[in-house]
């Protein structure tokens, strides 16, 4: 069904932050953004010291920073003072113990204010904070612990009973466990993290700290494959805080509340650096979901901003049903909250509406992923919400979704558009998303979540093709890490072995995800080691279009005279990192400089304007008709239907025919 806009006709009881969403895309600047930020006294950036350091020495000292709620409810307040005392100590446990710069120190805690603690004391320290999810299972602990190197793990004694004890001789890295709570005694191999703490003096001095230090370690939840470590630098700060600023709306008075766990990266980023970093009250809640127990802590703490997940929502919704009766939320004073958001997967337009019925106020959706270490796209205080949008993107923030080949087969940018909405008009039937658009009428077979998985696919299809008869040639594009796949290898040796119509077409932009090509490559000429297997192929500049171009068209005729399989390396690049917080320490800027300075949209620009006689007026038209389309591909894709519950199976499970 069609949703329809939810108008912010109000004025708000306060003034949200971002009030003009065009004027602050306008103005805004990064480096305006670190302005808004200390820094360290000697230079440099570190995240501590702009969460708390720089909050206890300035008026407000004495304003609560956690307000903690144990498990029977009891209430504790910590001050910015007193929690730059805690996070001293617990570095200065750390430097005692000769764990420094760079030694990485888990944490496998529930939300508690010892866990918050840990964390900024761990950066104080510059040393690097990894939190592991408390309901994961031994395998997975032991995993992370050991791809992450772990020295340090803070936890407790019934964690530390179940989940690690038993494999603590395969990490031999690990020399210290600190039990928050008691039992420590008990364990042999551990110490008490409250002994520890009690006896550490309560100052201490930040080392100078880059902002491109390595801060914290998330790792991805390992559903596709081993679980893969984003890095989140010092630096990261900025964006933590300035994404808070317009996504959250928080304001320096603000009681905010993150009910994500602190073992994935929302309950780091945003339940406690973000909302520390603007100097506001965040509340710990120690204790599970329970939809009495949370209405009655955003009434009794005058919460004002809550931060919660689609799942939550939906459990509360059941509860409370949009259709009434509303005893259960209007038995408490909800006065005090003035703005609600929610990520981590899909928020349905169910959602949305129900917190404008049920709560008074329409939930706010936005988007973001571990490797960005920030929300990307937003629904704003000040702005309309379309209930199933995701909403737009910040400040400092591009939005695009790349899908040229797509386009180019021949598929509209509203199928595109409605696909990663997850909608049912979408190419895929909203079930694929960015990584599996699909289209076999117009011969586009999508791409592949798992690096290299794509060619095995691309040789299967020249095969068919070639067993049937058909005139046409597969063309496969894929990066230089997965050149290094064995998958590649055994795709190139096949399509040369059976002659297959196939052009396989390497995107080399030097870097993979992160490792220059040189150190994992011993020959880096992937050309030469692709004609090793009996295929014609070359190297191409990349940067240049019409050169491409030329080569594509020479390679597929040739494929098409039944020369078997070639191979095209395109010598290109990316000129920003793999992710958002991807550090970018393996390349030098001067090179990146250089690589911009070959873009290749403005030779191909200049050359249409020498020889086809391209004017400005023709290409402002082309720009706004492009711009047009992407606007009305959002629009659309943002109406369209969700796909049906009783089709949810289709595609799923066997349809077998009806007997008679």
């Amino acid at each position: 069904m069609a949703w329809e806009t939810i108008r912010k006709d109000t004025a708000p009881v306060v003034p949200p932050r971002l009030t003009d969403y065009e004027e602050a895309r306008a103005v805004f600047t990064w480096d305006r953004a670190r302005g808004e930020l200390a820094g360290l006294p000697g230079g440099g950036l570190n995240i501590a010291h702009e969460a708390v350091d720089r909050h206890a020495v300035s008026e407000r000292a004495d304003r609560v920073a956690l307000r903690c709620i144990a498990r029977d409810d009891a209430v504790e307040d910590v001050t910015y003072a007193e929690l730059a005392r805690l996070t001293s100590r617990f570095a200065n446990v750390l430097r005692e113990l000769g764990v420094g710069r760079g030694d990485r120190v888990f944490t496998l805690l529930g939300r508690c204010p010892e866990l918050v603690t840990t964390v900024l004391g761990t950066l104080k320290n510059t040393s690097v904070l990894c939190p592991l999810f408390s309901a994961f299972g031994p395998d997975p602990v032991e995993q992370r612990l050991r791809l992450g190197d772990a020295r340090v793990l803070v936890t407790t004694a019934d964690l530390y009973r179940k989940k690690v004890a038993g494999r603590r001789d395969a990490l031999p890295g690990l020399e210290h466990v600190l039990i928050v709570g008691p039992g420590a005694g008990d364990l042999p191999g551990t110490v008490s993290w409250q002994e520890l703490t009690s006896s550490a003096a309560d100052s201490f001095t930040i080392p100078p700290s880059s902002g491109e230090g390595m801060a914290l370690l998330h790792f991805t939840s390992g559903t596709t494959g081993a679980p893969k470590g984003a890095v989140h630098v010092h630096e990261a700060v900025v964006a933590h805080h300035a994404t808070a600023a317009y996504a959250l709306d928080l304001h320096p008075e603000d009681v905010y509340w993150c009910t994500a766990d602190p073992g994935w990266v929302t309950g780091m980023s945003y339940g406690i650096i973000a909302p520390l970093a603007h100097g506001v009250t965040v509340i710990v809640d120690e204790g599970d979901y329970d939809a009495r127990r949370w209405y009655r802590i955003l009434g009794e703490q005058r919460v004002t901003v809550w931060y919660t997940a689609p799942t939550a929502l939906r459990m509360l919704m059941r509860a409370t049903p949009r259709q009434g009766p509303y005893d259960l939320p209007r038995s408490h004073d909800l006065a005090a909250l003035r703005f609600i958001a929610s990520v981590g997967e899909p928020l349905n337009p169910e959602a949305v509406v129900w917190g404008r019925d049920v709560l008074g106020l329409p939930v706010h959706d936005n988007w973001w992923q571990t490797e960005t270490g920030c929300i990307m796209i937003a629904n704003y205080a000040a702005c309309d919400i379309r209930p199933g949008s995701m909403g737009r993107p910040l400040p400092g923030v591009e939005a695009t979704v790349r899908h040229g080949h797509a386009l180019a087969r021949g598929l509209t940018a509203e199928a595109v558009m409605a696909e990663m909405y997850g909608k049912a008009t979408g190419c895929s039937g909203g079930r694929g998303g960015s990584m599996h658009l699909f289209d076999a009428h117009r011969r586009f077979y999508g791409g592949s979540a798992i690096v290299a998985g794509g060619l095995p696919l691309a040789a299967g299809l020249a095969l068919a093709d070639r067993m049937r008869g058909l005139p046409g040639a597969t063309c496969c594009f894929f990066g230089d890490g997965a050149f290094a796949e064995g998958e590649f290898h055994e795709t190139a040796n096949l399509a040369a072995l059976w002659n297959l119509p196939l052009l396989l077409v390497c995107e080399n932009n030097l870097y993979a995800m992160g490792t220059a090509l040189a150190r994992e490559h011993a020959q880096t000429d992937l050309a030469m080691r692709a004609a090793s297997y009996g295929m014609p192929a070359w190297t191409v500049d990349g940067m240049d279009v019409e050169a491409v171009e030329q080569a594509a068209r020479r390679a597929v005729e040739g494929i098409r005279a039944g020369t078997g399989p070639h191979f095209l390396e395109l010598r290109t690049y990316r000129f920003r990192a793999h992710s958002m917080y991807d550090p970018d320490r393996y390349r030098d800027k001067a090179e990146i400089e250089r690589w911009k300075s070959r873009d290749p949209i403005g030779p191909l620009t200049e050359r249409l304007r020498d020889r086809d006689g391209l004017d400005d007026d023709e290409l402002v038209r082309i720009e706004r008709q492009i711009a047009e389309e992407i606007d009305h591909a959002v629009e659309t894709a943002e109406q369209a239907p969700e796909e049906p519950v009783e089709d949810l199976l289709r595609h799923v499970t066997s349809e077998r025919p009806s007997r008679r």
